[in-house]
């Protein structure tokens, strides 16, 4: 999985004053937690909207003070009028060390025989919380739903991706294949 490369400030001041004059200099006050000591940094807000503003899941390459840190984005803290990004949280991560995220699920392939036959596609899932390795991560679960047919579910239980264990009941459904109501009265 690719990284973003992000080059932090460090921070020596801390507190609400000084976040706030960071804030009006056009940058984004940040915490990095996880690694051996918690650091206190500062990144632009052009380099936080390639971070944030996509689609994908992303992870992060933070160089501070000529070290570079991998990590991936906690926590976002917006502010409620302008939706700009006034705090960032990142958690370190480490190679063969487990961690929990949300990753999106994209439907891809063709169109299910479902949907070929006259029924709708309705992808009840967007993100799904799931337990990997960093080198396991991918940006997107891609899911192939070309076999669905009218009026079945493609579940959590039916995900088989190696080395990522989905995180949610086995029984929700992610995509099912309706019939729709003009069909029925037919």
């Amino acid at each position: 999985m690719n990284a973003i490369q992000l080059n932090g400030t460090a921070r020596t001041e801390k507190g609400k004053k000084a976040a706030a004059s960071l804030r009006s200099a056009g940058m984004v006050p940040c915490n990095l937690y996880g690694s051996k000591e918690n650091k206190s940094f500062s990144l632009s807000n052009a380099e936080v909207r390639h971070l944030i503003y996509t689609p994908d899941f992303q992870i992060a390459d933070i160089n501070l003070d000529g070290s570079t840190h991998r990590a991936i984005v906690k926590e976002i803290q917006m502010d409620p009028v302008t939706d700009e990004v006034t705090h960032l949280d990142f958690l370190a991560i480490e190679n063969g060390k487990s961690i929990t995220v949300q990753l999106p699920v994209r439907i891809i392939g063709g169109s299910p025989i479902g949907v070929r036959d006259g029924g709708k596609l309705q992808q009840k899932v967007r993100k799904l919380k799931v337990k990997t390795i960093p080198e396991r991560l991918v940006p997107a679960l891609e899911l192939n739903l070309e076999h669905l047919e009218l009026g079945k579910t493609f579940r959590v239980s039916d995900i088989n991706i190696e080395g990522i264990e989905v995180m949610h009941a086995a029984s929700i459904p992610v995509a099912s294949v309706f019939v729709p109501r003009v069909v029925k009265e037919e």
